[in-house]
């Protein structure tokens, strides 16, 4: 029978020292960052270390879960995690959170020992912060956006608390990319340490770059070389939804021969993105056959970024958060909050001054174009 992770979580009774660690476990991880603790004082205390299982003593469950783009899920998620013999006992600890407007960060990250050698980091997507979007779009021109950069500060600090142990990173979405810089970019050293890197559905560290910014192109070879350096077992999982391989400058011959490259089913098509959606069974996500035309279609981006130079992407960031703030929304992946943004857009358009007209004009054609 299929299952999503919260069924998951109630059906398997057998602790990790019965039943190793598996990739549905990171994926159960990595949703788990979801769960707002920064809202309790409790978790941001130095040295907390708290039993999942024991969450409802800092704060109503519903309150874990109630701003995330899909409550109810993360909902049954906590309720599972508080009764399961499997993850009841594993603790949360260092967790941190940082949030701030200059430069955009939402960054959320925490350590989960679950046996005295292995200890899961695992960080945070993007969650309803618009700040939170606006950093995902900086990615598109950022060498590394902020929430990188402290990705990879905090596994260090993390394997120099833990020094004796192995690690095992995870995310989902923009956490995935945090888990894949930060698995790419640690030092020999630190890499070898690291027996798993997960990254759910998060978007590629490549910037396509090109002939309209040749900074950000030396840019994506110089991260094609470090690919080829680094010896961590790295997987992309990649959903219906295809966020995993939006900025994927690989070919589809190489993405598909690729043992880093995971085509996993989703429960609701509405949702493809959502972590709670991710199609499981025995501990093992379902995976499926995707065929060049699909991965083709998927890697849409390669072909318009390049014609963008790194101020035009900054512009069209800065355009998407005003148009957003302006109206009064956030980003949402649902076909209901693609249509509230293009209405944002549309009235930002009609309220922005004429050279910004023109700069949106210019920037579309360019779009329409490169897409033909």
């Amino acid at each position: 029978m299929a299952e999503n992770i919260a069924e998951y979580v109630r059906a398997e009774k057998r602790g990790f020292d019965e039943k190793g660690l598996t990739d549905v476990d990171l994926l159960v991880f990595a949703a788990a960052l979801y769960f707002e603790f920064e809202r309790f004082p409790h978790y941001l205390e130095a040295g907390v270390s708290t039993r999942l299982a024991d969450m409802a003593a800092h704060g109503r469950l519903v309150e874990y879960a109630e701003h995330d783009y899909n409550p109810a899920d993360m909902l049954e998620l906590a309720e599972a995690l508080a009764e399961s013999p499997r993850f009841g006992c594993v603790p949360i600890e260092r967790f941190e959170c940082i949030v701030g407007d200059d430069p955009a960060i939402q960054f959320a990250a925490a350590c989960f020992p679950v046996s005295d050698e292995l200890v899961v980091v695992a960080y945070r997507g993007t969650d309803a912060h618009l700040v939170g979007w606006q950093e995902d779009f900086e990615m598109l021109w950022r060498e590394a956006a902020p929430g990188q950069l402290e990705a990879l500060r905090y596994l260090r600090e993390a394997a120099a608390a833990y020094p004796n142990v192995e690690l095992a990173l995870c995310g989902h979405s923009k956490g995935g990319a945090c888990a894949e810089y930060a698995a790419v970019f640690a030092n020999s050293q630190l890499s070898g340490r690291i027996v798993r890197a997960c990254s759910f559905d998060g978007q590629a560290l490549f910037k396509v770059g090109g002939a309209a910014d040749l900074d950000l192109e030396a840019y994506d070879r110089a991260l094609l070389e470090r690919y080829g350096q680094i010896d961590v077992p790295l997987v992309r999982y990649v959903f219906p939804s295809s966020i995993g391989l939006l900025m994927e400058r690989r070919d589809a011959g190489f993405i598909l021969a690729s043992p880093g490259f995971v085509f996993a089913q989703s429960i609701d098509p509405e949702h493809e993105h959502n972590i709670c959606a991710v199609r499981v069974r025995g501990g093992e996500v379902i995976i499926e056959a995707a065929g060049e035309d699909r991965v083709r279609k998927s890697t849409g981006a390669v072909r318009i970024m390049p014609s963008l130079s790194g101020a035009e992407r900054r512009f069209a960031t800065n355009a998407v958060v005003e148009a957003c703030r302006y109206a009064g929304i956030t980003v949402s992946l649902t076909d209901e909050g693609v249509k509230q943004l293009f209405a944002a857009l549309r009235a930002w358009y009609k309220a922005a001054p004429r050279n910004e007209k023109r700069q949106a004009r210019r920037l579309m054609a360019k779009v329409v174009f490169a897409r033909k």
